[in-house]
């Protein structure tokens, strides 16, 4: 994980949490601040969270900014922000008002406006539930999907899973943009990217509707990006196993194992890394939300407090304003 904390601090963004008052959070942010990674905000009842981080002795939070969205004086303002981005989408003031109280909705706000510079949320609630605020306000950069990246650790370097979190059953235009958004964050932490359109058929072997949506994905990469290397329809093992690989499939484009595997569907991606995490032990990282206008993240539900300052660094990245964009 050096790379990605040294990384982040080349700029010492701004990153807010609207579950602030978890001792996860406040054991990240005091870990985030100790290591000059960002600056935390963090959302919650104030002297609550204020005797927690005083009981803990997290000394490295003294200062630190503390934000309770009901006592805001900025409440009124963003009410008005947020009924501006949603009145043609059902949103009366009144329910604008309802929604800000929460703290999910006040700090996407806080980051539409450019109040903090990035977002980290999802420790105590579900997935969809922790990212539909940031969707609603933040949104997607123009012409863009978001998509969910599961990054996980070897010992010699990082492979990137997509799509985790995000999207059912993406069509083959859509899982060629995952794996094109994919690339380019693997390239970001140095990585070339050799991408593996999965399935359960390789070049052909076995029939369906699934293995020639990838088939289709992985030419619209080609004709959209030929400076990537992908290949597909592929299964697992022939796109990790050069051995077979390369003697049984000469004219396959891997020149060497694939490290960004695109899965076809929302079920074999989510269940692929979970069982990397919880049965093989790997350390994975994420997930890191693809495709946003700015930076948000959403946590695993009850990661630990290394997943979160591992995400929370990867969130400062993109808060530093490098001209990539992932």
């Amino acid at each position: 994980m050096g790379s990605i904390f040294t990384k982040a601090k080349k700029k010492l963004a701004r990153i807010v949490f609207p579950e602030g008052h978890h001792p996860k959070i406040q054991q990240a942010a005091e870990i985030l601040r100790e290591e000059a990674i960002c600056e935390p905000v963090l959302l919650g009842p104030v002297e609550a969270i204020r005797r927690s981080i005083a009981d803990q002795r997290l000394d490295d939070l003294d200062g630190v900014t503390i934000i309770d969205p009901m006592d805001s004086p900025e409440f009124s303002r963003y009410v008005a922000r947020y009924w501006e981005l949603r009145q043609r989408r059902g949103i009366t003031v009144e329910e604008a008002r309802r929604r800000i109280r929460t703290r999910n909705y006040f700090g996407a706000v806080m980051l539409e406006l450019g109040e903090v510079d990035g977002l980290v949320t999802g420790l105590t609630s579900g997935y969809a539930d922790a990212v539909r605020p940031s969707l609603e306000v933040v949104r997607t950069r123009a012409g863009k999907r978001a998509a969910g990246v599961y990054i996980v650790v070897t010992k010699h370097d990082f492979k990137f899973f997509a799509d985790c979190t995000v999207n059912i059953d993406p069509d083959a235009d859509e899982l060629a943009e995952i794996a094109i958004t994919t690339s380019d964050l693997a390239r970001y932490f140095e990585v070339t990217p050799r991408v593996a359109m999965l399935s359960y058929s390789t070049f052909g072997s076995a029939g369906g509707g699934s293995p020639q949506k990838m088939r289709d994905a992985a030419a619209l990469v080609r004709q959209r990006r030929p400076d990537l290397e992908v290949e597909g329809e592929i299964q697992v093992a022939i796109a990790t196993n050069g051995d077979v690989r390369v003697p049984e499939f000469p004219f396959s484009t891997l020149k060497e194992d694939a490290n960004v595997f695109v899965f076809p569907n929302l079920d074999s991606a989510n269940i692929a890394y979970q069982l990397l995490e919880n049965v093989g032990g790997a350390e994975v990282i994420g997930p890191v939300l693809l495709g946003m206008h700015k930076p948000v993240n959403c946590l695993q539900m009850g990661c630990s407090v290394q997943s979160i300052v591992n995400l929370a660094a990867i969130t400062a990245l993109r808060a530093q304003g490098d001209q990539f964009l992932f």
